[in-house]
């Protein structure tokens, strides 16, 4: 029945071909498919073909669900292509200048990688440098500690030295003082036998002039009791 569509002008086609149109289930071509008004009888009054037509009452024949959807697409497929190649038209700068974004993205996150491993890296060392700092200040403060032990160690013994040496020079000073003294004594004793010596020889008519004729060594006696009694005290110098 799509035959009803051709207009009268366009049936100078073989009528074989309409008849073959009619009982194949193939869609219409776009120039059946375009036109709108048309009839049959005159289609069929120019074929050569036997056709029984029932003139009292038109085809009851329809149109195939295809038919109609092609004539729907037919039409709507220019309002729909349209604002796709429009929106298309748009979209493209837009896709490429996504993946502008996303190589600007991937070369950003890329920095970012390689900063955070530089920065990974970098807090290892620091890390690393503390430790070695913390490690040389502790033997640092060990050996300051050494330092200062061995350095209260030798004060401690050097005062004990000073003390021992002038425990010793006081000893030694003590003891020349009582020597000193001891000198001092004897050389006065010596000093009173001398002259003992001396009045006995008077008394017994002993005595003799000059220094060459004693014998009995008074006058030494007398020397050496001056020479003891002449000694300095040490407790009266410094030392």
């Amino acid at each position: 029945m799509w035959l009803l569509m051709l207009p009268p002008d366009s049936l100078h086609h073989d009528a074989s071909d309409d008849i073959y149109n009619l009982d194949s289930n193939d869609p219409p071509s776009s120039s059946y498919c375009s036109v709108i008004h048309g009839t049959t009888w005159s289609i069929l009054a120019s074929s050569s073909l036997p056709v029984n037509i029932d003139t009292a009452q038109p085809s009851g024949r329809k149109y195939p669900a295809i038919v109609h959807a092609t004539i729907i697409t037919a039409f709507l497929l220019p309002i729909v292509a349209l604002p796709y190649l429009a929106a298309r038209r748009q979209i493209v700068p837009l896709h490429r200048k996504l993946e502008i974004l996303e190589k600007d993205v991937h070369s950003i996150r890329n920095g970012l990688a390689i900063a955070v491993s530089n920065q990974r890296s970098t807090t290892s060392e620091l890390h690393n440098l503390q430790t070695a700092v913390n490690v040389t200040l502790k033997k640092s403060n060990e050996l300051r500690n050494r330092a200062n032990f061995r350095a209260e160690a030798k004060r401690a013994a050097l005062n004990r030295s000073l003390s021992d040496l002038h425990g010793l020079l006081n000893g030694a000073r003590q003891s020349s003082d009582a020597q000193t003294t001891t000198l001092h004594a004897l050389g006065m004793s010596l000093a009173e036998v001398a002259a003992f010596m001396q009045e006995i020889e008077r008394n017994l008519g002993l005595e003799t002039s000059g220094s060459s004729q004693d014998q009995r060594g008074i006058e030494r006696l007398r020397l050496l009791a001056l020479r003891m009694q002449s000694l300095p005290h040490t407790s009266n110098q410094n030392i």
